[in-house]
C-alpha cells in the first residue's frame, strides 16, 4: 500500500513594506471620516486639473455693468467689485493656492525634520543653539515674519512660499527633535548606538521625518495657502 503525499506550495509572505501598506489600507477603510477626508481632498485635486474647463468665465474680465451682484444661476458666488465672477477666480486660484501650500509644507518639512532630527541626536551645546534660534524665530508672530521676509525679497509667488517655508520650519524642528528624545531614550537604541552609531542615525533621521510629517502636514498645508493668499497680496502696501 503506497500512501502518496500531497505536496502543498509554500505560502507567499508579502514583503514589509507591500504589509505596511495592506495595514493601512485596511484601517483607511475602517474610518468613515478617513474616506470623507480623501473624498474632499480628491474633488480639490480634480478641480485643480480641470479648473481651465470648469470656469464659467474669464476669472480677469471685467464687467462694471454686472458688479456686486449676489450669488446667482449666472454667478454661483457672485461677483466683486468690477464685475467679475468670483466662482471662476477660486476654481482657477485654487491651482496656485494649493500647488503653493503643498511645495511650503514639503519644503518646510523636509528641512525641519532633518534638523530637528539632526539637533536630537546632536545635544550639548548644539542642540541648544539650534534651539534657541528656533526659539527666536516662534517668539516672533508668523504674518510679521512672513512679510518682513516677502518685504525684502521681493513680492511675487515664489517668495511669498519661500517665506513662509522660512517661518514653518521652526514647528517641524521642534516636533521631529521631541520625537528623536523619545527614541533616544528607549533600551535598545541606546545599545544600537554602541554598536554602530552611524546606521542609527540615519534609521533616526527616515522614521522621525516621516512621523513628524505624516501628522502635522496636512493640517499645515491649508495653513501655508492661506497664508500665501495673505502675503501675496499684501494690503499693508501703499
Amino acid at each position: 500500500m503506497h500512501v502518496t503525499q500531497q505536496q502543498t506550495a509554500p505560502l507567499r509572505t508579502p514583503s514589509p513594506r507591500i504589509a505596511y501598506w495592506q495595514k493601512q489600507w485596511w484601517l483607511v477603510k475602517r474610518s468613515p471620516l478617513t474616506l470623507l477626508g480623501a473624498a474632499i481632498i480628491a474633488v480639490i485635486v480634480l478641480m485643480m486639473v480641470f479648473a481651465p474647463w470648469l470656469a464659467p468665465y474669464d476669472p480677469n474680465a471685467i464687467d462694471f455693468s454686472a458688479r456686486l451682484q449676489p450669488p446667482s444661476s449666472i454667478h454661483w458666488f457672485g461677483t466683486d467689485e468690477v464685475g467679475r465672477d468670483l466662482f471662476s477666480r477660486v476654481v482657477m486660484g485654487s491651482q496656485q493656492s494649493v500647488a503653493g501650500g503643498l511645495a511650503v509644507v514639503a519644503i518646510a518639512a523636509v528641512i525641519g525634520s532633518l534638523l530637528g532630527c539632526f539637533s536630537g541626536v546632536l545635544g550639548g551645546f548644539g542642540d541648544a543653539v539650534i534651539m534657541r534660534v528656533m526659539d527666536i524665530m516662534l517668539s516672533i508672530p508668523s504674518l510679521v515674519l512672513t512679510m518682513a521676509l516677502v518685504a525684502a525679497l521681493g513680492p511675487s509667488l515664489f517668495n511669498a512660499m519661500l517665506a513662509i517655508a522660512i517661518v514653518r520650519i521652526p514647528f517641524y524642528v521642534r516636533l521631529a527633535r521631541v520625537q528623536t528624545l523619545v527614541v533616544q531614550a528607549s533600551l535598545d537604541i541606546g545599545a544600537a548606538i554602541l554598536m554602530r552609531p552611524r546606521w542609527v542615525l540615519s534609521d533616526w533621521v527616515r522614521s522621525n521625518r516621516r512621523r513628524s510629517g505624516a501628522r502635522w502636514s496636512p493640517m499645515d498645508a491649508a495653513t501655508c495657502s492661506i497664508s500665501g493668499g495673505t502675503v501675496r497680496f499684501p494690503v499693508w502696501r501703499f
